[in-house]
């Protein structure tokens, strides 16, 4: 939905293991092609990434990244 209303360009997902990164792009690749939107979904296993002011973050699992 994020990217549907158009406010935001890119939407960063941050996942703290390869593994589950892995799962969630099995999970919603095809979404995220048949959509439009697979060049707009960029995922991470850190904080360390270069992001613009119109991107969006969403952290999953993130009580593995703080601690």
């Amino acid at each position: 939905m994020l990217l549907v209303l158009g406010e935001f360009k890119k939407v960063h997902i941050v996942i703290p293991s390869a593994a589950l990164i892995a799962r969630d792009r099995a999970d919603y690749g095809d979404y995220w092609f048949l959509s439009g939107y697979k060049s707009k979904i960029e995922y991470h296993d850190t904080l360390k990434f270069k992001h613009g002011a119109t991107d969006v973050l969403l952290m999953d699992e993130v009580d593995q990244l703080v601690f």
